[in-house]
């Protein structure tokens, strides 16, 4: 294990990057948001690379406009005007210039500083307590997050407790490119095991509505390479820009989604306990991020999210509220693992 000073904010605050390390694996993680900074594996031939978007240096992270790596909360994803009703109480939540609630807010979970409780060769846990109305949002609730390597697996978890009733709907936003940045994101082959995904409005907010994947360029039951039907002429293409969807997982798939890059070998399987995977092909990312993994410019596409969590805008879906209402007699429990390996040549 390693910790390492990253650097200091504005605010003066000092940022720890703490390193899991073992044969098949490198991972770095910064205490700023959580964020998974490095994830270094070999290649076919031997060549280590980071197979995740990232900067190296604390002054990007703390914009962070594409999120790279961060948790993502108090909910992920957006929701409609930023309003949501609990118990007959109706919340605004801080709204973008779109009209919408992303990731949190202004200053959601991916901005703030968490604890270190534990880091030990194989595993960090770090902790936040976010206060009754932050962000706007109802009740004290403590987040931990742990994350576990374990041979070529990544186990990442979070638990949460409430003093009030509220809404969490948490998620990690790491942009995987197994290429090491040698090829765009959408040459990555996907697997979901998914029938359904679900309809956006032109403000990109789920409406409920569950579309069939059948006959449509959102069908991955099959791997396939994403640049394949990206292009397609689909309105909901048009609409996301690209891939930006919730896609409904299959719950008797074991690992329902696998990436795959064919010219490096590499692969990650994943593994969650959440009903549901946003799959995000990287559409906004552009040259105003600035350098990525310090050697490129970002660029549409460079890298993919695959964002295991609850539906985003649940609360405002009648089928899907109950998904992300915490009690303070329940526990708020996510797990998720990513296997990594690699095809020798």
């Amino acid at each position: 294990m390693i910790k390492d000073t990253f650097g200091t904010t504005k605010n003066q605050e000092t940022i720890h990057k703490y390193t899991l390390k073992n044969d098949f694996l490198s991972v770095s993680i910064l205490n700023c948001g959580c964020i998974i900074q490095e994830i270094l594996m070999s290649d076919s031939l031997g060549i280590i690379d980071n197979i995740v978007l990232g900067y190296d240096n604390i002054e990007n992270y703390e914009e962070n406009l594409p999120h790279f790596g961060a948790v993502i909360g108090r909910t992920a994803g957006r929701i409609e005007d930023g309003i949501f009703t609990l118990d007959d109480k109706k919340y605004q939540l801080h709204t973008n210039p779109s009209g919408t609630h992303l990731h949190g807010g202004r200053e959601g979970l991916d901005k703030k500083i968490w604890k270190e409780e534990k880091f030990t060769d194989t595993r960090l846990v770090l902790s936040y307590i976010s206060e009754d109305l932050e962000e706007n949002y109802p009740g004290i609730v403590k987040f931990v997050l742990t994350y576990h390597l374990e041979n070529n697996q990544l186990h990442w978890s979070v638990n949460a407790k409430t003093n009030k009733k509220t809404i969490i709907n948490l998620t990690n936003h790491s942009y995987f490119n197994l290429s090491g940045l040698k090829n765009s994101g959408i040459s990555q082959e996907l697997m979901i095991a998914s029938d359904y995904f679900f309809e956006l409005k032109e403000s990109l907010i789920p409406t409920g509505v569950l579309l069939p994947v059948t006959n449509t360029p959102f069908d991955f039951r099959i791997s396939k390479a994403i640049k394949k039907d990206i292009h397609q002429s689909n309105e909901q293409l048009r609409i996301g820009g690209g891939y930006d969807h919730p896609f409904l997982l299959d719950a008797k798939s074991p690992t329902p989604i696998i990436l795959k890059d064919p010219n490096s070998g590499r692969k990650l399987e994943i593994k969650t306990d959440q009903s549901t995977c946003v799959f995000y092909s990287g559409n906004f990312l552009d040259e105003k991020v600035g350098i990525v993994n310090a050697q490129k410019i970002g660029e549409k596409h460079l890298g993919i999210c695959l964002e295991t969590q609850n539906p985003p805008n649940a609360i405002n879906m009648e089928d899907y509220k109950n998904y992300v209402i915490i009690s303070p007699e329940e526990e708020y429990i996510q797990k998720n693992t990513w296997i990594f390996s690699c095809e020798k040549s």
